[in-house]
């Protein structure tokens, strides 16, 4: 590296995906090796598998912690002041920062949130228990099939039971209701 010539070399690890999120040049062609490359991380592999092995009341605790961080980075304070219990619309979130921390959300979780849920009033722990409910009762066979001939082009539905268990195994979108 000293003999490269170059005034200056610097290694960083760097999360492209955090990143991406602040420096809109990343969507540019030049960057599309390193999104692709950091498409999924280990560590949101690991939350899930994490709130799938918690009981319900751990898992609800984890998740008001991961959203409280999230909306902490786009509020720009810190994690500790995030009150679960207020809505976040009185701590200045606006409607852009709730589709910000929806895209951030359904990015970690893989879990499909609607921007309704996020309204005016939500506190992170509403937001929470949504989630946590998403996530324990995960979908229906019948939203996954209905899901896949919208969205994939299939002629027909699956015939058998069995079919239909392989197709909505291949999928794993959640969908959070708005209540």
């Amino acid at each position: 590296m000293i003999a490269s010539g170059l005034p200056v070399v610097a290694f960083a690890e760097t999360n492209w995906n955090d990143a991406r999120r602040f420096l809109p040049i990343l969507a540019s062609p030049l960057f599309s090796e390193a999104r692709t490359s950091g498409s999924a991380s280990s560590s949101d592999e690991s939350l899930n598998e994490q709130l799938a092995s918690l009981d319900p009341d751990a898992a609800l605790a984890l998740l008001k912690t991961v959203i409280a961080e999230e909306a902490a980075t786009i509020l720009r304070l810190p994690a500790s002041g995030i009150d679960p219990l207020r809505p976040l619309s009185e701590m200045g979130m606006d409607s852009l920062m709730a589709v910000e921390l929806r895209l951030a959300l359904e990015s970690r979780l893989r879990v499909d949130l609607p921007l309704v849920s996020l309204a005016e009033g939500t506190s992170v722990a509403s937001i929470a228990g949504r989630l946590a409910t998403a996530i324990s009762t995960g979908p229906k066979d019948g939203d996954l099939i209905a899901l896949v001939t919208r969205h994939e082009g299939m002629d027909e539905l699956p015939s058998s039971a069995e079919d239909a268990q392989t197709t909505s195994a291949m999928l794993e979108p959640k969908s959070v209701a708005a209540e």
